[in-house]
């Protein structure tokens, strides 16, 4: 009967996989609705923003539309949760959590914490649940919890999660001190390598792309939250991408969820265009200043090519 059940849930999670694509935001499921996410390959930013090979992008809000999820729901709607599997039962409030029924995933997860205090699945996802229902000091202590029972989960993110609750539980919340990145000269501060990240920037990266499409997918514009994590991603990518226009668009979208930030967005563009012309007229200038020698050396290079076929024609006359 066990190895039965067992293989009816490795059965649906490889089908809901197959489903899901990188259509949902990850709560936390015993069975997964999209695949696994690499938080050691190279994010890709325009998926971000933009669908890619029929995919949405990663940061959408609602599940409404989710084929996945809309299967996986029938199908647990089926079973009378009173005798459904913590697992499977879990996994229906996680779902209900997603479509925004947040009193009728509550009662689940309070009693399945009851019954199963060490599941970091079950924990997550009430602290979540207390979030939403407006406890936020509750959700921290969940939160808190669910790091200690698995430090590594979505990529080592949860950090950011709880920092988040800190400040809504603070007398002043101030998101700004969530990722903490106080660049307050701009200018500078992207050109200074010496300034730390709180963790590496390509896993920061990785990190609050995640928790941005947790969040994202849950809560709809405006949501000031959203808007200074947005703001912070952009900045990291002004201060570590190639091109630092890339950030452009983010702080575009940081503008859509928290309007607030609109002078100091249309400040940071300021700034990075204003970079961008001394960096092409420093090239310009280190151009003019190498070609200089270069073609000094060249003349010289030719005078004595030509000196040279001169003297071999009067050694052969």
């Amino acid at each position: 009967m066990l190895h039965s059940s067992l293989l009816r849930r490795g059965l649906l999670a490889c089908a809901f996989i197959v489903l899901a694509g990188h259509a949902m935001a990850c709560i936390n499921e015993y069975t997964p609705l999209e695949p696994p996410r690499n938080y050691q390959q190279k994010l890709d930013l325009h998926q971000l923003l933009h669908p890619v090979n029929g995919q949405p992008p990663y940061w959408q809000y609602g599940f409404a539309q989710s084929p996945a999820l809309l299967a996986r729901k029938a199908q647990l709607e089926q079973q009378d949760p009173a005798r459904m599997h913590f697992q499977d039962l879990s996994d229906r409030a996680a779902i209900e959590l997603r479509l925004g029924n947040t009193a009728t995933a509550l009662p689940w997860l309070e009693q399945l914490y009851r019954d199963h205090p060490h599941e970091y699945t079950i924990v997550a996802n009430l602290a979540t649940a207390y979030e939403l229902n407006g406890q936020p000091r509750r959700a921290l202590e969940l939160i808190r919890e669910a790091i200690r029972l698995n430090p590594q989960a979505h990529g080592g993110s949860e950090w950011i999660h709880g920092k988040i609750l800190e400040q809504q539980v603070s007398a002043r919340p101030d998101y700004r001190q969530v990722i903490n990145l106080d660049p307050n000269n701009f200018p500078n501060w992207i050109l200074d390598k010496k300034i730390p990240f709180p963790v590496a920037a390509d896993s920061l990266k990785q990190q609050l792309a995640f928790q941005l499409h947790e969040r994202i997918a849950l809560m709809p514009a405006p949501d000031s939250i959203i808007g200074q994590l947005l703001f912070d991603f952009a900045d990291i990518l002004a201060k570590t991408e190639a091109r630092r226009d890339t950030a452009l668009p983010f702080y575009a979208l940081a503008v859509h969820y928290y309007p607030r930030l609109a002078s100091l967005a249309t400040q940071r563009q300021q700034d990075l265009v204003a970079e961008k012309k001394e960096v092409t007229k420093t090239f310009t200038w280190a151009s003019i200043f190498w070609a200089i020698p270069l073609g000094i050396l060249a003349f010289v290079l030719l005078a004595w090519l030509k000196s040279q076929r001169d003297l071999k024609r009067e050694q052969r006359g």
